[in-house]
């Protein structure tokens, strides 16, 4: 069970960054119309949508869309989808590129909004014209079945909820005329508080997300804006024109690939950051730090808007692969460095001595020249006479000892070690 961590910092990353060596992250900030099937990619400065798209359901024809978020543990869109003919609301999951959506059950009621806490839990709220208004359900995000967390019951007019990782507190919106702003926490009790409001509203909030840079929710509203909420309860200024009453904000990042192949030998890498849509002055501020002592940032960091941020990876000394990571706006990047290419294993073994006596022999040496440290091997007498006592393996330069019997057939006789199938060649005289 999630007992909740308010000391974790999990981060949306609201940047797009491109890998110079072709790995990309993306950002992009989205919007959906509840009014009709329109699924926007919206520019945050000015609320201009970027691209327009309907989403298709296989099997449903969708007339509006009430609620998106994303899941931060596997970067999905999830989304609250009205259909003709259908009574409830339906979860979704849809591809915020493509518009293709995926039915994952109805909800069975009329929900109004959702939000994932940090460990993947989807909740979910019913608005005001719901059979059961103004309740906050935990929802299975597989099936859409949903279970009772508590009735929120203030406000009059729609119901918003949205998640602060740096708290882990839910916040949620209600309300028109008279808006009411309160968090509530994202495990049982699920008590709510109020917040006052300093600042004008824009009237009725339609969603709203968490820009992690800001410290601070973006909201549209039904007057067709923007406002940045304050967890204090601080509202700014309205800012841009919506194309409608947006409902459902989400911040989607995405990264391709999720990791990065460098080779052993290592070398420099950078990575360009390009702040979320032209916004003037720079939104967030940023930094990269490194999570390996092999991977290390030389330049970039910390900035703001636009940057490069360049990092070397030192060489790996083998023999195995390893993998490392980078933590850049919060956003886990790996790098996998490959394993380094074993020199050529290489062995050298000395000239046959002189012959020996026919007297037994012991401690007599053979020395075993390898071309690097790792270089194994193994060697093997291959008569009955020569006996190995030391040595019979080892890696890199080495010595073998070995032992001659007596020599009791009146001739001259020769026998041979090989090491790793070299042959070393003992000559004893009679």
């Amino acid at each position: 069970m999630y007992t909740g961590n308010h000391a974790v910092r999990h981060l949306f990353f609201v940047a797009l960054l491109t890998l110079s060596f072709t790995s990309r992250v993306w950002a992009q900030l989205y919007g959906a119309s509840p009014f009709e099937n329109e699924l926007y990619a919206l520019n945050f400065d000015t609320g201009a949508a970027i691209t327009t798209t309907a989403i298709t359901v296989p099997g449903r024809t969708i007339t509006g869309i009430n609620a998106l978020t994303i899941d931060p543990t596997t970067g999905i869109a999830y989304a609250i989808v009205k259909a003709s003919a259908v009574t409830g609301r339906l979860l979704i999951t849809v591809n915020l590129q493509t518009a293709v959506g995926v039915e994952k059950g109805n909800l069975g009621d009329n929900f109004s909004t959702l939000a994932f806490r940090e460990d993947g839990q989807l909740f979910g709220a019913t608005g005001n014209g719901a059979t059961v208004p103004e309740t906050l359900y935990l929802i299975d995000k597989t099936n859409a079945t949903k279970t009772l967390a508590v009735t929120l019951g203030a406000g009059a007019d729609g119901e918003i909820i949205a998640y602060n990782p740096n708290d882990d507190f839910f916040y949620h919106w209600s309300g028109n005329g008279t808006v009411i702003f309160e968090k509530i926490m994202s495990v049982s009790p699920y008590t709510a508080t109020n917040i006052p409001i300093t600042g004008t509203t824009s009237g009725e909030v339609f969603g709203a997300v968490w820009v992690p840079c800001l410290g601070a929710f973006l909201a549209s509203n039904i007057s067709s804006s923007f406002n940045i909420w304050q967890t204090d309860g601080t509202v700014e200024a309205a800012f841009g024109v919506t194309p409608d009453d947006i409902r459902g904000v989400a911040i989607l990042s995405y990264l391709t690939p999720f990791n990065q192949v460098v080779p052993a030998a290592g070398g420099n890498q950078s990575v360009d950051v390009v702040t979320l849509n032209p916004v003037t002055p720079p939104l967030c501020s940023w930094s990269a730090v490194s999570n390996a002592p092999w991977l290390t940032i030389t330049g970039g960091t910390p900035d703001t808007g636009n940057g490069t941020i360049t990092y070397s990876v030192a060489p790996n000394p083998g023999p195995n692969p390893r993998r490392g990571t980078l933590t850049i706006i919060g956003q886990t990047f790996t790098v996998s460095q490959q394993t380094p290419v074993p020199s050529p294993c290489t062995l050298t073994l000395p000239s046959p001595p002189a012959a020996i006596s026919a007297a037994a022999s012991v401690g007599l040496t053979m020395t075993v020249t390898a071309s690097t440290a790792t270089c194994a091997w193994s060697a093997k007498s291959h008569v009955s006479w020569i006996t190995i006592t030391a040595g019979a393996s080892g890696s890199g330069t080495g010595t073998v000892t070995y032992n001659a019997a007596q020599n009791l057939t009146g001739l001259t006789r020769a026998g041979r070690i090989t090491v790793n199938g070299k042959r070393f060649t003992v000559t004893q005289n009679p």
